[in-house]
């Protein structure tokens, strides 16, 4: 019975990998080529203001960045830094508190990057949060980054 149940673990263990592997979009990869990636990073414990920053977020790159959604261009991805999976994010994006950063992966392992500080001083006005977010993507896409 244990042999059996091994074997299965091994079974299991191998189609993961086959899966993984084969998936161009894991954003926790470093294969990302030529995308651009609007990360909203979180903790398991979420306050009300945590998910106003994910909603705006999303709205904002849906409203001014609909194109380059729709082409795969950039894609949103909310990461919960309490999982030991996304540990490497602390220090590959230098964290420090939980906020959004908008990282270009071209032909190099390292993506150019920039993190948005301020989401916690603007989020009670949307306006204007929304435009440092569109402004932030932006300034990323044209190259200028950390």
């Amino acid at each position: 019975m244990i042999t059996g149940l091994l074997l299965i673990f091994v079974a299991v263990s191998i189609v993961t990998i086959i899966v993984k592997e084969s998936n161009p979009e894991d954003i926790n990869s470093p294969k990302i080529q030529n995308q651009t990636v609007v990360y909203y990073f979180h903790g398991n414990q979420r306050c009300v203001t945590c998910n106003t920053i994910e909603k705006y977020v999303n709205e904002t790159v849906s409203e001014f960045f609909n194109e380059k959604v729709a082409g795969k261009e950039i894609i949103i991805k909310s990461i919960n830094l309490d999982e030991p999976a996304n540990a490497h994010f602390v220090e590959l994006f230098d964290l420090s508190a939980r906020v959004v950063v908008v990282a270009n992966y071209t032909d190099t392992l390292q993506p150019g990057w920039k993190k948005l500080n301020r989401v916690w001083e603007l989020v009670s006005d949307e306006e204007t949060f929304k435009l440092y977010i569109k402004d932030g993507i932006q300034s990323v896409l044209n190259g200028k980054t950390t």
